[in-house]
């Protein structure tokens, strides 16, 4: 790649950046001298090596990562971050666990180590190493949601070869939700490390490496949220019977027959692990704790849809994933998440044929299949839990991606297939 010399330029740049980001927030020395700054300088000589051969890629990153960390400064500096779970829960529970003379392993039990606990502990033992700093956790969250982002990146590329890369690129790493709602230290930025690992490991065809993502992604996805490891499992052990997962006949038909078995011992073992995680004796159980959810999540002041019914929201699901409309924001939140769902449908309706042609042939690309199945099955779960714009911005981030790959891979290409690109 040309121009070589301006990257010692560019990395102190980024060590200027993060040091910056840190003392802006706390202060703190180690933080904010030796583990933000080595860990941006990480990120952008593995950018440097990942990148070499394809300099957009390179400089879309570059700027891509430097926006990520502005979006978590920004995160921390809205009014309503102090009330927020990240400081009330997350990393008050994670401070105090951290300089506690107890072991970690004494206030925590294998069994219940998911959700808020898993998260709690986890920035338990980050603090014991680089100690108790929300700018630190912000930080390496938000660098952890960045490679999620490059992870759906090259899922689109293995997916659709002849795709419009230049494109993707823009989308995965500038789509604004994809950006900041993953850029806080809290389940949402590993919610979508995980589901970028499964999106890749479909993406290549369930070959051994692609197995290792997907396993690796679904306990991550049941360790942040239980349920949401139960829908991943649904999805994808339904991609892999319907979908084409080789390259020829004989050869998929000898991998479905070989590898059923496995698959369901997998997606059985995390249906179960969620229902038992969450404590759901039978789908009245957990019916009755979305219907509290959804009444729940309506006592901020961005509710919606109260007094529907139960089938009235069911018939309304496909659309949830573009609301709020203009018509029904009442903040500046809800006008940006309204903006952001108006530009995308109206992507998707100019590129409706091409989008129509590509679920025709579904069958042919797993990760279509799994990303249909996933905006179905989270349609509905959110159609029927979640009554809060605020609340709905922030979750369908975990399932927007899969709906940006379809609406991406409808573009003409610009690039030719022979476009050097890491495998």
């Amino acid at each position: 790649m040309r121009s070589v010399w301006i990257y010692p330029f560019v990395s102190a740049g980024f060590l200027a950046g993060g040091m910056l980001f840190c003392f802006c927030i706390e202060g703190q020395f180690r933080v904010s001298v030796i583990v933000v700054p080595c860990a941006i300088v990480g990120c952008f000589a593995l950018t440097t090596i990942i990148a070499r051969s394809n300099p957009f890629l390179f400089r879309v990153m570059i700027v891509a990562l430097v926006v990520k960390l502005l979006a978590a400064w920004m995160y921390t500096a809205l009014p309503a971050f102090q009330l927020s779970d990240i400081k009330g829960i997350y990393f008050d529970g994670a401070k105090q666990f951290s300089q506690s003379s107890i072991p970690l392993t004494e206030n925590f039990s294998l069994h219940s180590l998911w959700g808020t606990d898993f998260i709690v502990a986890m920035g338990a033992v980050l603090f014991s190493v680089i100690g108790p700093s929300m700018a630190g956790a912000m930080a390496l969250f938000s660098i952890a949601s960045f490679w999620g982002q490059f992870m759906f990146y090259r899922a689109f590329v293995r997916a659709f070869p002849y795709g419009n890369r230049q494109a993707a690129a823009l989308v995965f790493f500038f789509f604004p939700s994809v950006v900041f709602w993953t850029a806080a230290f809290g389940k949402d930025a590993l919610s979508f490390l995980a589901i970028s690992f499964i999106a890749y490991g479909i993406a290549r065809r369930f070959d051994p490496y692609g197995w290792t993502l997907i396993v690796v992604g679904l306990v991550l996805a049941s360790l942040v949220r239980p349920h949401i490891g139960a829908f991943l499992a649904v999805s994808l052990f339904m991609s892999f019977l319907i979908a084409d997962v080789g390259r020829g006949q004989r050869r998929m038909v000898g991998l479905k027959f070989l590898l059923s078995p496995v698959f369901v011992v997998i997606c059985l073992a995390v249906i179960i692990y969620s229902r038992d995680s969450l404590q759901f004796n039978s789908v009245d159980d957990a019916s009755a704790r979305a219907e509290y959810a959804y009444v729940n999540n309506q006592a901020a002041g961005s509710a919606f849809g109260e007094g529907e019914t139960m089938q009235g929201r069911l018939i309304q699901s496909p659309l949830l994933m573009f609301r709020p409309f203009p018509w029904e924001v009442n903040n500046m939140t809800a006008v940006l998440a309204s903006c952001e769902s108006v530009v995308l449908f109206v992507v998707a309706f100019f590129r409706r044929k091409r989008l129509f042609r590509l679920l025709r042939n579904a069958r042919s690309n797993p990760l279509i299949v799994f990303g249909i199945l996933s905006f179905l099955i989270f349609s509905v779960v959110f159609a029927i839990s979640i009554s809060n714009f605020g609340l709905l911005a922030r979750q369908r981030v975990m399932v927007l991606p899969l709906i940006l790959l379809l609406v991406v891979a409808s573009f003409p290409s610009r690039v030719s297939h022979k476009l050097a690109e890491v495998r």
